[in-house]
């Protein structure tokens, strides 16, 4: 049914359209799976939605911008300069602004200006960089159920949103499996298991050397991890990774590669991928390895599960080196 419009009846002003630019700050743009998620998103809503990325710290080795995204670097007093942004962002169409991996002190910059900052979870309780109660903000996001869920615990009484970054399936070179087991010196014929993160306490790779050492029990196996040192603890980590290697005789068993601008092109010439993590809000590595149809064994922490796939199998962090062989086993289809 068609509605005519009498011409001589006045009609309310039409209102200016709303921008469509939103506004993110994130604490830099290492290689890790939060910083991945940001630019991911970003790229994702765009041209519906324009970026504007505000990145408080530089980095050696970052994730590219994708040209969609208007990125500014603030390098140094950073007080001064989120005030001044914050000013900026209040008197735009949407005064909102995703602050992911930045402290309270920060984010209360960016409030001083006007922006109404929203905290951005990527990570369990026990990865947090602040304490529960210096969340100030009256709404938070979550990356899975479980982060929720221990925003909650600690008593949290504000709305918290959960959202499931799911990564887009990738299209590889030819010939990609081949040329990465002949840099890592692996016979074409072996099994490979990898592993995909920054080299910190939390992931546990010690622990994910004596599952291969166990695995080597059953199969032709070489471990393979494609991440380095950073953060806190980072080194002391990476010098544990070589006093077990060399305890369990591994060192021909083992590539470390170190940080790859971007190690998920790496998936073809992995059979496998492990997580050992002590804890995760939901790791985008395994999410990354899902989709492109690659098995993954990862401990039961967090949010791994949360978003199912026939691939994922799950076990407990503290069960046997055999049950973990064994499911290494079963994933790989023999």
């Amino acid at each position: 049914m068609k509605i005519a419009v009498d011409p001589t009846i006045p009609q309310p002003p039409k209102l200016p359209s709303r921008g469509n630019g939103l506004t993110v700050a994130i604490a830099g743009l290492a290689l890790g799976g939060a910083e991945r998620i940001v630019l991911d998103w970003a790229k994702r809503i765009h041209p519906a939605w324009k970026v504007r990325l505000l990145v408080l710290r530089d980095h050696d080795q970052e994730w590219p911008v994708p040209p969609c995204v208007e990125i500014v670097r603030l390098q140094g007093r950073l007080g001064e300069k989120l005030r001044s942004l914050g000013r900026e962002i209040a008197a735009s169409p949407h005064p909102v602004c995703l602050c992911h991996l930045l402290k309270r002190e920060e984010r209360a910059a960016l409030s001083l200006g006007g922006a109404f900052t929203v905290p951005v979870l990527h990570n369990a309780r026990e990865g947090w960089l602040e304490e529960p109660s210096d969340l100030a903000e009256p709404y938070a996001l979550t990356v899975s159920q479980a982060s929720a869920a221990d925003l909650h615990a600690s008593g949290w009484r504000h709305p918290v949103s959960v959202i499931h970054h799911l990564p887009a399936p990738r299209t590889f070179a030819p010939g990609v499996r081949e040329s990465f087991r002949q840099a890592w010196n692996i016979p074409p014929g072996a099994t490979v298991v990898g592993m995909i993160g920054a080299v910190k306490p939390q992931k546990d790779y010690p622990f994910a050397l004596r599952v291969l050492k166990e695995l080597l029990s059953r199969r032709d196996a070489y471990l393979v991890i494609l991440g380095g040192p950073i953060g806190r603890h980072s080194r002391a980590a990476w010098e544990a990774i070589l006093r077990e290697m060399e305890h369990l005789g591994l060192r021909h068993r083992v590539a470390l590669p170190g940080f790859l601008p971007d190690a998920i092109q790496c998936l073809p010439a992995l059979d496998c991928v492990l997580n050992t993590s002590h804890y995760e809000g939901l790791s985008i590595a395994t999410l990354e390895a899902l989709v492109n149809r690659v098995p993954v064994v990862a401990s039961r922490v967090g949010g791994q599960g949360e978003v199912a796939s026939r691939g994922l199998t799950l076990i407990a962090k503290d069960a046997p080196l055999e049950a973990w062989s064994e499911a290494l086993e079963e994933s790989l289809g023999t």
